[in-house]
């Protein structure tokens, strides 16, 4: 929801500029043989999913991954298990580039399109850890790591009382090259008020703010100021990295080296 009211950040860095992704999709960390291996799961336009639909889809494809039955993870584990570990990292950033920068498909190699989506979700509350942060992974071209905690009870002021509800520390990691402070404020907003109540329909309603232009380094370092993406409609469509298809301003942003 605060992802879709925001597509700025939905964004890939490709070729030195940001190119704007068509869907919102969530990847989901998926622990796996008691916890020895990492695995995950993407949920495809999460924007457009209500919380049972993602939970439901979400729990099956968990199963079918610790059983060893989900055909996509198991081809591309078995591509990563052949080769040595001295050398992965320089082939998933040979990866990245066929993908993100070449526009390449490479699904019949076993390796999905895009397979992290614009945010990567994991539950480090399962491991008792109570607050945890991640780091941006660059091969992953992610703009946004959310570490889930673990749910505990603590002691919050409520009209003037001091009561004890379950509370749990959500730890988000933004690259900083799609969004400023407000953005995040924002989305820590819109995320805060649709669970404390799920009904309402005018938590996604961005609050005014004055300074609603953003400076941008070009490709000679000169800086311009445009509209925000967000609020943009009149037209420029760039080309997207990641399908083909594109956003608004989407190739007119140029990023600082």
């Amino acid at each position: 929801m605060a992802l879709a009211q925001f597509p700025q950040m939905n964004g890939i860095v490709s070729r030195g500029r940001i190119m704007l992704r068509d869907s919102v999709d969530i990847f989901l960390q998926v622990a796996t043989s008691g916890g020895a291996e990492l695995s995950g799961l993407k949920i495809a336009n999460a924007d457009k999913k209500s919380v049972l639909e993602i939970a439901r889809e979400a729990e099956e494809r968990v199963a079918r991954i610790r059983a060893r039955r989900d055909q996509q993870v198991e081809r591309t584990k078995s591509l990563l298990d052949r080769v040595p570990h001295r050398l992965l990292g320089r082939m998933m950033r040979i990866l990245s580039y066929l993908i993100y920068d070449l526009d390449l498909d490479l699904s019949r190699f076993g390796v999905v399109k895009d397979e992290f989506g614009t945010a990567m979700v994991t539950n480090a509350g399962v491991f008792g850890i109570s607050a945890a942060l991640g780091p941006i992974v660059p091969f992953s071209r992610t703009p946004m790591v959310v570490l889930m905690g673990q749910v505990e009870d603590r002691v919050v002021a409520e009209n003037g009382r001091p009561v004890v509800k379950p509370m749990m520390t959500l730890g988000v990691t933004l690259d900083h090259r799609f969004m400023d402070g407000y953005h995040g404020g924002e989305m820590a907003r819109i995320c805060c008020a649709y669970v404390e109540n799920p009904d309402r329909e005018d938590v996604v309603a961005p609050r005014a703010f004055a300074g609603d232009g953003v400076s941008i380094l070009g490709e000679e370092g000169d800086a311009r100021t445009e509209k925000r993406a967000a609020h943009r409609g009149d037209g420029g469509y760039g080309r997207s990295a990641a399908s083909g298809r594109g956003r608004p301003d989407a190739a007119d942003r140029g990023l600082a080296p």
